[in-house]
């Protein structure tokens, strides 16, 4: 027998409940996995499902490997309370007019979203769901299908968000979109949320903030300081994308470079350059360092290879050819990002 509504009630108000434990989460999100695979009847077997597609700024994950990100049980369960104290924050603001929140880059499941059905009505929410791919497409129909949800749904679209032009009558209250690896690296988050935030200006966006440091690692695990802080690269927020959906009416997409002077350390075992993502999903809602697939280091460059110190560094974040950040020394490239194999989430 299939998973009815009242088990997806059982599993998202345990994945809600401020009382869970690290298990408790881990465990329910299992669940919604399991329960959105019986549903879908997805097929994990099928090789369109494992294929990965581009987009006009970045590559677009597949959707064996948007499934299975439930798996990272923090994002998962962080972005699901985020996305709903949102939605409760404009029913608070206005009670008489349901919340039409925009969601790009669903996959298979609409995993952020659908679960919330159990908790507001058609009357309070309603969606805009949108995907690049058409497997994703299909599969996320039949659960709507499967459950009766239509009257939730505006439309389902398959479309590249990086390009979507937003209907009048349907300029949505929320943005939501976590198209995004660690250190904003391959995806297309940042320009899918220039082009719909630049849309609607109004809206609340979540995530809210994006933000990528560069730190010095240390190297060994049992180290009590994991990394030292050296500079800020890039917070991006509605504002940072407002920003950059107005420079594109200009033909200037380009980031700042930031000239980042980096001291011998005193400790040799801060050896490594890194990455590091923190996100602000919604309100209180963070997912800070290693909490998250999102938020574990990106390993750039040995910092052993330097002779002469201070080292200049150039970096800066690019969406062309593939979203990431390049860094550059005397004139010669020590990073830059490559289109590989995005890893399924075990």
């Amino acid at each position: 027998m299939k998973p009815s509504l009242d088990d997806l009630k059982r599993i998202t108000e345990k994945m809600l409940a401020e009382e869970s434990s690290y298990l408790d989460l881990r465990n329910a999100c299992g669940s919604l996995l399991d329960f959105f695979y019986q549903v879908s009847e997805f097929d994990d077997t099928d090789p369109v499902n494992g294929q990965h597609m581009q987009s006009q700024a970045g590559q677009a994950v597949s959707p064996e490997a948007a499934a299975v990100c439930i798996r990272d049980f923090m994002r998962t369960c962080v972005f699901l309370r985020g996305i709903k104290e949102a939605i409760s924050t404009k029913l608070q603001s206005n009670p008489d007019k349901a919340v039409t929140v925009l969601y790009a880059g669903t996959g298979p499941f609409a995993t952020l979203l659908i679960p919330l059905v159990t908790l507001f009505s058609p009357a309070q929410l309603n969606m805009l769901l949108l995907d690049i791919n058409p497997a994703s497409i299909a599969y996320l129909s039949r659960i709507i299908r499967n459950f009766n949800l239509e009257p939730y749904i505006l439309q389902v679209v398959e479309t590249d968000a990086v390009t979507y032009r937003i209907p009048e009558q349907w300029k949505p209250d929320i943005i939501l979109s976590e198209t995004m690896m660690p250190s904003l690296k391959t995806e297309p988050q940042v320009s899918i949320v220039a082009n719909l935030v630049g849309q609607c200006p109004q809206v609340l966006l979540v995530p809210e903030m994006i933000e990528v440091s560069a730190v010095l690692y240390n190297n060994k695990q049992t180290a009590g300081k994991r990394f030292i802080n050296l500079e800020t690269l890039l917070v991006f927020t509605k504002e940072a994308a407002l920003k950059m959906a107005a420079e594109q009416q200009t033909g200037d997409t380009g980031f700042p470079v930031t000239i980042l002077e980096v001291q011998k350390p005193a400790e040799p075992v801060y050896s490594r350059l890194a990455l590091l993502t923190r996100i602000r999903v919604f309100n209180e809602h963070f997912l800070n360092y290693s909490e998250s697939s999102l938020t574990i280091p990106v390993f750039v460059y040995n910092m052993h290879s330097i002779k002469t110190w201070p080292a200049v560094l150039n970096i800066q974040y690019r969406i062309f050819p593939i979203p990431g950040f390049t860094i550059s020394k005397d004139g010669l490239t020590l990073f830059e990002v490559k289109n590989k194999e995005i890893p399924i989430i075990n």
